[in-house]
């Protein structure tokens, strides 16, 4: 979740990275074991929140 500032996400599809920029905002996109890179795009400060959630098998 990004609370303030802009950052941005590159998710791997089909062996090319997509860039997707996010803005404040409730959720992100980032799936289990998916290859990812992040990066802040703001000049001023920002303020992220990163919470792991496991979910049972099955």
């Amino acid at each position: 979740m990004v609370i303030k500032g802009l950052w941005a996400h590159w998710q791997m599809q089909g062996g090319e990275a997509n860039r997707v920029e996010l803005p404040p905002a409730p959720t992100g996109p980032q799936k289990a074991d998916e290859m990812h890179d992040d990066a802040c795009l703001s000049d001023t400060e920002r303020v992220i929140l990163l919470t792991a959630i496991r979910r049972a098998a099955g």
